[in-house]
């Protein structure tokens, strides 16, 4: 079993995505912003990260910035 962080950020999911890659090494394999989401998604277009994924040595946590703090 195995198990997978999903990381919420106020608006600022990139600036930690670099964060992490920079502070612990691994590899950003997926990036959809907000702006890319179908319409029926229903969330404001924004070009904020709305899925990441970051590939490390130990797991493959997911990120995201909340829908709701979006400018």
């Amino acid at each position: 079993m195995s198990l997978t962080p999903y990381l919420f950020f106020d608006g600022d999911c990139e600036e930690a995505l670099d964060f992490y890659v920079s502070a612990i090494g691994g590899e950003i394999t997926q990036k959809m912003r907000f702006s890319k989401a179908p319409p029926e998604a229903e969330v404001p277009s924004s070009d904020k990260i709305m899925h990441a994924a970051l590939m490390t040595p130990a797991t493959r946590p997911r990120q995201r910035s909340r829908a709701c703090r979006c400018r």
